[in-house]
């Protein structure tokens, strides 16, 4: 179902977010690659999700969220610096993985010590998780090992027909993957996990500026 990533049709939207809502899989474009989004608070999406890319269920997704106030939400709770600096360095191409103070009782996510999220500078991701009506996991549109799709020739037929809606919308205007960062559990340094779209130093320099 193709759709304008910039103008997204309000009725496509609008399916798309029930799918998701459902528990559906909904492969997009994002402003850096593909990709594929489905409820983080549903197990059995996230386990399909797995089995779609071929990865192990206990590797870690990012979290795309639609309000800095999902952050807060899920990690239950944020410090000051880390509010300030998550409010400076997003929306944009940038996965930040923050620390959690305490583990979530969740059979997923309670197994890690820290979660990533996305804020997309995007109007389709972002029009996708105010549809879905809650934040969704968003990773890559391809299977384990292969390269991140930032066009639609790039996407697996095999993967694309194996989501239950993909809404193409030509190349991504970035065309990188997000750079990952992450805050350590004593907010003392920020490390970077994943080179792509956004400088590092540049993102550096504002976390030791918020000191």
């Amino acid at each position: 179902m193709r759709i304008d990533a910039f103008a997204p049709d309000v009725g496509i939207v609008r399916e798309a977010g029930k799918i998701l809502a459902e528990g559906g899989i909904v492969l997009h474009a994002t402003e850096t690659v593909y990709g594929l989004a489905c409820r983080w608070d549903n197990l059995d999406s996230i386990n399909r999700l797995a089995t779609l890319k071929k990865r192990d269920f206990g590797k870690p997704n990012s979290i795309m969220i639609g309000d800095f106030a999902d952050i807060a939400d899920i990690t239950g709770g944020l410090s000051p610096r880390l509010n300030r600096f998550l409010e400076a360095v997003l929306p944009g191409p940038l996965t930040v993985v923050v620390p959690l103070d305490n583990p979530r009782p969740d059979p997923y996510w309670g197994q890690f010590a820290s979660i990533g999220f996305r804020f997309p500078d995007h109007p389709l991701s972002r029009a996708l998780v105010r549809a879905a009506g809650v934040p969704l996991i968003t990773t890559s549109a391809n299977v384990a090992g292969d390269p991140s799709p930032a066009t639609e020739s790039g996407i697996s037929r095999e993967l694309a027909a194996s989501v239950d809606l993909f809404l193409p919308s030509g190349n991504c205007p970035v065309g990188l993957p997000s750079t990952v960062i992450e805050i350590s559990k004593n907010e003392n340094e920020v490390f970077l996990l994943r080179k792509g779209a956004v400088d590092f130093d540049s993102i550096s320099n504002i976390w030791i500026a918020l000191k």
